[in-house]
């Protein structure tokens, strides 16, 4: 007997898994980048080099940073349906 509640809280954190992994991923495309200038910048890229090594780094974090976002948002999600369920199994077991 689910609340409607809990259905939309548990796709709440459904799509703020899949939006942290979106953004893990992003992550991962900037910082393979990033190596990739930062190779480039050792083999003599200069300035250009090192300023779009930064950018892609700088990109990264923040990519992660929305990441950590979702997943606390996804955290609180998911405690506000197990307090749910903890509350009717209280009440289960009262009534019996």
């Amino acid at each position: 007997m689910y609340r409607t509640g809990n259905q939309n809280e548990i796709q709440e954190a459904k799509t703020a898994g899949r939006q942290a992994l979106e953004a893990l991923e992003e992550a991962e495309d900037f910082l393979q980048s990033a190596r990739n200038m930062g190779i480039w910048d050792m083999l003599g890229g200069g300035l250009l080099a090192d300023i779009m090594k930064h950018s892609r780094l700088d990109k990264a974090t923040r990519c992660l940073e929305a990441a950590r976002e979702q997943v606390e948002d996804g955290i609180i999600m998911v405690r506000t349906v197990l307090e749910d369920l903890e509350q009717m199994e209280h009440r289960i077991n009262i009534a019996e």
